[in-house]
């Protein structure tokens, strides 16, 4: 599996941007929560064979590339 995300971190600190997506949101959800529904689904209805799990809150690419440049510029080699 391809991690794009800190291949999407190591170019932008390369080239000195971040790209934009073009796409306004991202409906991730932060693991916690995903294990969350996928253990109350099971709980629920044990004969239910789908779910789909959304998050309600998706995060603006705009937010998203900001906290990405952040973390890029604060974050130091071996600390």
């Amino acid at each position: 599996m391809i991690k794009w995300v800190p291949a999407l971190v190591q170019s932008a600190k390369f080239v000195g941007r971040l790209p934009d997506d073009g796409r306004q949101d991202f409906p991730w959800l932060p693991v916690h929560l995903a294990a969350a529904a996928i253990i109350d689904f099971l709980e629920v209805d044990p004969t239910t064979k789908f779910a789909h799990v959304v998050n309600s809150h998706p995060v603006a690419w705009s937010i998203l590339g900001k906290t990405i440049a952040a973390v890029g510029r604060a974050w130091r080699p071996g600390h």
